[in-house]
């Protein structure tokens, strides 16, 4: 799946496909776990999340942004999504599920 996906972006920058498969190893670190436990793998960094959010909206304004005003809108509506993402985020523990 994972070459199949370097494929398909290739396709449209070959500058980001080249950058994914120098990072093969880091986006699939997860496999080295078992099955039962990789459902629950993922980031609580919120900053890596800010970041990795920053980086696709540079890339999807042509790699740069055109001002700073442009930065503190993309910025401030980065962290409007993530916030609703993270609001939005259903609770697992079972504990707290107390209604």
């Amino acid at each position: 799946h994972w070459q199949n996906f370097l494929k398909t972006v290739e396709k449209h920058s070959k500058d980001l496909s080249s950058y994914y498969e120098k990072k093969t190893k880091n986006y699939l670190a997860f496999i080295d776990y078992p099955i039962e436990l990789r459902k629950y793998l993922y980031t609580t960094n919120a900053v890596e999340n800010i970041n990795s959010g920053i980086k696709v909206m540079r890339y999807d304004l042509g790699g740069y942004f055109q001002s700073v005003r442009a930065l503190e809108v993309n910025l401030f509506l980065q962290f409007v999504n993530l916030n609703d993402k993270w609001m939005r985020q259903v609770c697992h523990d079972n504990k707290s599920a107390t209604i």
